[in-house]
């Protein structure tokens, strides 16, 4: 749904890794073929003035961010990498 084009083409198969760095830190990378798009660059959300007025969905990016202790992302060969490291409690 996010970045392969809507008729076909492109590529459509996303990798995921995790990675256990150590006891304490979990490493999760997503790769995909897909058109560049840096989440990093991505504007935070306005919070709605009321619930009512809140949209569904549209947080994705944000709780990622708010979750991880560290985000980053780099477009190498025609491939999208986003890195995020979390801390485990």
């Amino acid at each position: 749904m996010h970045g392969v084009p809507p008729h076909g083409g492109g590529a459509d198969i996303v990798a995921l890794r995790l990675d256990v760095e150590s006891a304490d830190c979990l490493i999760l990378t997503i790769e995909d073929g897909c058109a560049g798009f840096d989440p990093s660059s991505a504007p935070s959300p306005i919070p709605p003035v009321s619930l009512a007025e809140a949209p569904i969905g549209g947080l994705g990016i944000h709780l990622m961010r708010q979750y991880a202790s560290a985000f980053s992302y780099r477009r190498e060969d025609c491939t999208n990498r986003l890195t995020i490291t979390i801390a485990r409690p």
